[in-house]
């Protein structure tokens, strides 16, 4: 997986003009490059679309836990591995309207103004 994103990396960079040696001036664009690389990639293994209502844009697609983990998760990225492994029994593809309600309705937030 990482070798593969590599490739890509390396592809995008001289599409730019950039050199390789100049690498490091652009990390945060690497770091950002791989992430929105990996976060398609784990979408797609998880179908594509909103479990709920469908939808497939990406920018409002979120990976949601079926069940809540709490604060037991530290970034993105262990959650992006574990689901590009096989390990997707407790993820779901929400979009950010249904993740919302989704909250709401279990109240996974207590501190969070509810409606009726």
């Amino acid at each position: 997986m990482e070798r593969e994103f590599r490739l890509h990396w390396r592809k995008y960079v001289e599409e730019k003009g950039l050199t390789i040696s100049k690498y490091a001036q652009y990390s945060n664009e690497y770091t950002k490059q791989r992430y929105l690389w990996l976060r398609k990639k784990v979408i797609s293994i998880l179908g594509g679309k909103c479990a709920n209502c469908g939808n497939v844009d990406l920018r409002c697609l979120q990976i949601d836990h079926i069940k809540a983990v709490g604060s037991k998760r530290k970034t993105p990225y262990e959650d992006f591995k574990k689901i590009i492994k096989g390990e997707t029994d407790n993820f779901q593809i929400l979009c950010a309207n249904c993740n919302a309600v989704k909250k709401h309705d279990k109240k996974e937030f207590p501190n969070m103004v509810r409606g009726n």
